[in-house]
Order: structure tokens, then sequence, then C-alpha cells
């Protein structure tokens, strides 16, 4: 009988670790809501994208929802607590902003490079036939393609700076 009744506290303490409940009687309820839709937002964009940087900042969201739950009840009376979830709640959305941009830049670098592939149509050689040897033909061939891949890659590379410096000049940092 001493276990039975030891056992619900035991549950209830075990359980409240766990869940914190937001109330939305709170005055800044709705600033832990739109977190938890950002929140949600990031995890469904680091699926879909696979991105490392991604995948790693939502991997980090669970913490960051579970301490601005805890922050609600107390963001109506203690003004440090109201603006550490008003940051939070801000620094989200800036992320979850910064992440759709992203994804729209490199499918738009993406889409570029499909048309440019489809509109490369094989070219004839100009000269006839037998006035060049087949030899220079086939690594003249060879050499542009190689050219292209390179161009391509260079494409990769400077899109990843100017995302890199984007998202440099957003956070206040400058290169020098």
């Amino acid at each position: 009988m001493a276990a039975a009744a030891g056992l619900p506290a035991a549950v209830q303490r075990c359980t409240r670790r766990r869940v914190r409940v937001v109330e939305t009687s709170k005055a800044y309820a709705a600033v832990f809501y739109r977190l938890l839709a950002d929140e949600q937002r990031l995890r469904m964009l680091a699926e879909r994208s696979g991105r490392y940087e991604l995948a790693r900042a939502a991997a980090v969201l669970p913490r960051l929802v579970w301490d601005a739950a805890g922050l609600v009840p107390l963001a109506a009376d203690n003004v440090e607590a109201r603006d550490l979830l008003l940051g939070y709640a801000q620094s989200l959305a800036l992320l979850v902003d910064q992440a759709v941009e992203v994804g729209r830049r490199e499918e738009a670098v993406e889409s570029a490079i499909r048309d440019d592939r489809v509109a490369v149509v094989p070219v004839r050689p100009a000269l006839p036939e037998g006035l060049l040897p087949r030899q220079l033909l086939d690594d003249a061939r060879l050499e542009l393609e190689e050219l292209g891949e390179g161009l391509l890659h260079a494409r990769e590379v400077l899109g990843g700076a100017h995302d890199d410096r984007t998202q440099s000049a957003r956070s206040g940092e400058s290169d020098e």
C-alpha cells in the first residue's frame, strides 16, 4: 500500500520534469506559440534540405523551446524573462527567414544550372570532317567539358561565398 501511495507522486514528479504547460491566458503565450511555429518550420526546412547547419540548428531547438516555455509564466512580471523570451523568438524568426532565403537561392542556382545544361546543344564542327585530325577534335571536346565542369564548380563556390557574406552582414559581422 505504501508503494501504491508513493507511485502517483513519483510519476507526477517525473512527468513535471519532462512537460511544461503553457496556458493561453498568459500574457506572452502568443510569443511562445510563434516561437513554436518557427521551430516546426525550421525542422521541416532541415529535413527537406539535408544541410548540416540546419540539421544542427534543429537538434538544438528542443532545448530552446523548453527554456522558452519556462519563461512564459515569468514574462509578465520579470523584465529579464520577457527580454529573453522575445530575444529567443526574434532570433529563431531570423534564422528561419535566412534558411528560407538560402533555400531559394540554392534552388535558383540549381535551376539556372539545369537550364544551362538544357540550352547547350551539341554543335557540329564548322569545318569538314576530314580537315582536322580526329584526335585533335576529341582533345578539344574533352578540354571544353573540363572547362564547363570548372565553371559549374566556380558557380557553386561563388554562390556559397555570397551566402556567407550575406549571413555575416545580417549578423553584424564585418569582413576585414
